[in-house]
């Protein structure tokens, strides 16, 4: 229970009240399940005062000191945290849904269990602090400062963290839930992002680097839910994603450099302009991935599923393949205009392009015309025999196999 004259005290005023804690500073204000629904307390110093459970929904505590208060389980929804000083705070089971905490400084704070959904924390200093557990669907968390937060196990499904900073940051754990997050342009390099457990028994926080490696060498899967999230133009080079679900994400222009992806789902994933050098994607799924501009080399490629990735951009008439390495030579072949037509051995009408490729490239185009090749869909294949490379002296070329008109 709340100290009636400590509330009473607050009550007449900030003014007032900052004064009485400047003439009491071995005080601890006791304000446990006070009622100051809607009070306006800007600037208030409520320095490691007892909150616990305090109704303070709609109140305005905007700039106000709370290092080190105890807000555990109190109700704060819609309330006005703006530039607040939440230092090493505790906010376990706090209700902070559609809160303001725009630029608020809560590092090494403990909001375990809280709920955040749609707050807004939009370039507030998340330094350390503990959010796993926590909901923060649909929250604003652009421009936030989450280096070595832990958001193990956190809901933030559809959140904002566009140019948020995440070195040291843990986003793991089966229940991690980033579905539809928007993580464009993160300003980190995503080997010091934990998309995996960490191994506690190292200490944290430690080095990261080290964990990811015996994470990796131990053959540990990240897990995530990352599917239809924004992580365009993201830095992920050397992440570790084993297992994630990356299905409908937007990963164009990221940097997916030295990332493990084995056994990710990167089904119907747009990898426009995407970096993957030396990525592992043994045994991950890449069915239906939108693939134009992507930078492919050096690939682990062992039981990937590969089918129908789409070559063309979206305004343009759709070619797939069944190789990503091979679909950034594959590409000029589609849609140049020095097409050819002849007739193979056995009388059906075919079409070559001329392209310089590594490998022989065949087509199969579900129509053509006598003198053109025009398709609505169309793909490559490299497992056909039947038709043989064509060579001139100055190009060399591919047949491609034309449907009998």
């Amino acid at each position: 229970m709340a100290n009636d004259e400590h509330v009473a005290i607050l009550k007449q005023g900030v003014e007032v009240w900052n004064k009485s804690r400047d003439e009491n500073r071995d005080i601890r204000p006791d304000l446990g399940g006070a009622d100051l629904r809607g009070a306006n307390l800007v600037g208030a110093d409520l320095r490691v005062a007892d909150l616990r459970g305090a109704r303070l929904a709609g109140a305005d505590l905007g700039k106000a000191n709370l290092t080190d208060v105890d807000l555990s389980g109190a109700y704060l929804l819609g309330t006005d945290l703006r530039g607040a000083g939440l230092r090493a705070a505790k906010l376990s089971g706090a209700d902070l849904r559609v809160a303001d905490l725009g630029g608020a400084r809560l590092e090494e704070a403990d909001l375990m269990g809280a709920d955040l959904g749609e707050a807004n924390l939009s370039e507030a200093n998340i330094h350390q602090a503990n959010f796993s557990g926590v909901n923060l669907r649909k929250a604003n968390l652009s421009d936030a400062n989450l280096t070595w937060a832990d958001l193990s196990e956190a809901n933030l499904s559809e959140a904002n963290l566009r140019n948020a900073k995440l070195p040291g940051a843990v986003l793991c754990n089966a229940n991690t839930n980033l579905r539809g997050a928007d993580l464009s342009w993160i300003r980190s390099n995503a080997a010091d992002i934990a998309f995996l457990p960490l191994d506690t028994s190292r200490g944290e926080p430690g080095n990261r680097s080290d964990v990811i490696a015996h994470t990796r060498a131990s053959g540990t899967r990240s897990n995530v839910n990352l599917s239809h999230a924004n992580l365009s133009g993201a830095n992920l080079s050397g992440a570790n994603l084993s297992g994630a679900n990356l299905s409908h994400a937007n990963l164009s222009a990221a940097d997916l450099s030295d990332a493990d992806l084995s056994d990710a789902n990167l089904s119907e994933a747009n990898l426009q302009a995407a970096t993957l050098l030396e990525t592992d994607l043994t045994g991950a799924d890449l069915t239906g991935c939108r693939i134009y501009g992507v930078s492919a080399w050096s690939l682990k490629l062992e039981k990937t599923k590969q089918q129908n990735l789409v070559i063309t951009r979206e305004n343009e008439p759709t070619v797939t393949v069944d190789d990503i390495e091979v679909a950034q030579f594959v590409y000029p072949c589609s849609t140049t205009r020095r097409f050819a037509t002849s007739s193979t051995p056995s009388g059906r009408r075919a079409c070559y392009c001329w392209a310089a490729s590594p490998r022989a490239v065949w087509w199969s185009w579900s129509g053509c015309e006598r003198n053109s090749a025009t398709s609505a869909s169309c793909r490559w294949s490299s497992t056909s025999t039947s038709l043989r490379p064509r060579t001139s002296p100055t190009q060399s070329g591919c047949w491609l196999a034309c449907p009998s008109s």
